[in-house]
Parts: C-alpha cells; structure tokens; sequence
C-alpha cells in the first residue's frame, strides 16, 4: 500500500464497535496502515487487523452470572429436556454496526423518510437517497441520528413548511 491509499476502505477491528468493520485510511506510514475511521461508528483509531470469528462467539459481550434457578433447564411436554428461553436483546449502540442490526430489525417494514415527519428511534426508515437505514437517536425534536449502510447521517425531522 502506498499513500495513495489514503481515504481508501480496509476491513479493521474496531474497539468501540467491538466487531470487524469497514474503516476509511485516513494516515499511512511508508507503507503501512496507522490510522483509520471507522465507517459504522465514526471513531479513529489506530489499525487492527480484523480479527477471525474462530466459533462466533468473539462479538458476544460476556454474560453475567446467573443465579442457579436460572441455568436450569426446562422439561417439555414430550419429556424432551430445553434450555430455558434467553431473552432478546435491544440494539445497544455498541453493537450498531450495520450486518447485527440488519439482522436483528428482519421483518420490519420501513417507514418512508420525510423531512416534515415525526420518527422515534429503533425503528427502520427508508430515504430515497441512503436507502434503508436505522433510527439510532432522536437529538432533538428537529434532528434524528440514523445509520445506514455507508455510514451514519444526521437527518432533519418535524420540517415545518412557510
């Protein structure tokens, strides 16, 4: 890689996000990668190489202990034994990156964008320039954060019209 790479896109690990994510090059030495920003939750940092997901479980946040009651499983009515039901999580913004969130809001239709409306977070919204994107934040009654696909937008809401 040489400067010219610089605003270029590289997979890297994001410590804030706590995933793998697209970042943006932003400082190169020689030729290596020092710097980049993250794409999903705009942070700079130092490069990181992507790390491997050996078994899925290196985006999982580590549970609390549980009491005992809650470990123990459930019998069914044909005898066969479950586990006990987990609990869904909320998208916390630590985990907004755009593939879990995605995942996580499959099934829910988008509400169309338009500047004169009303919108509340954790719901999907569609632009007709970003496509598809999530509400992460109502800043203000005129301000919605919302992250979309190439990155999160800052979007007018309750537009009033002279």
């Amino acid at each position: 890689m040489a400067n010219s790479d610089i605003g270029k896109e590289v997979e890297a690990y994001c410590g804030k996000c706590k995933t793998n994510t697209v970042h943006r090059i932003t400082k190169m030495d020689e030729t290596t990668v020092s710097k980049v920003l993250c794409q999903t939750c705009n942070a700079e940092h130092k490069f990181r190489a992507p790390k491997k997901d050996k078994d899925k479980t290196a985006n999982v946040t580590k549970a609390k202990k549980t009491s005992k009651a809650a470990k123990e499983k459930t019998v069914a009515a044909d005898g066969t034994e479950k586990k006990a039901p987990v609990k869904k999580r909320r998208i916390t913004r630590r985990s907004m990156n755009w593939d879990t969130v995605m995942e996580k809001c499959e099934g829910d239709v988008p509400v169309s964008y338009s500047m004169t409306g009303n919108f509340e977070s954790g719901v999907l919204l569609d632009h007709s320039k970003f496509g598809v994107g999530y509400i992460q934040d109502v800043g203000s009654e005129t301000k919605i954060t919302v992250l979309f696909k190439e990155g999160v937008k800052t979007l007018v809401q309750n537009w009033l019209e002279e």
